[in-house]
């Protein structure tokens, strides 16, 4: 695990130590669980999984990412979901 400095707001890091108080936590850790949450919602985002293909070569995702640049917030919502078997 490596290390790293962050500035935070006085009253974020006394919210920080006030919670970890009351969870039998450290504000490391509170920090970490954070972080981790925010890492799994951003990765879930549907403008991040289209821009994060393995299969496509860097030219052709820079394409992508052109092209979602141009659309709106209502161009991005899922309307509907179908899960296929492949």
């Amino acid at each position: 695990m490596k290390s790293i400095n962050i500035r935070l707001d006085d009253k974020i890091i006394e919210e920080l130590k006030h919670l970890s108080k009351i969870f039998g936590s450290n504000v490391s850790e509170l920090i970490r669980e954070g972080v981790n949450k925010i890492l799994e919602e951003k990765k879930a985002d549907p403008y991040y999984r289209l821009t994060n293909f393995s299969e496509a070569s860097s030219d052709e995702t820079n394409d992508i990412v052109k092209e979602l640049s141009k659309l709106s917030d209502d161009d991005l919502k899922i309307v509907k979901r179908k899960r296929i078997k492949i």
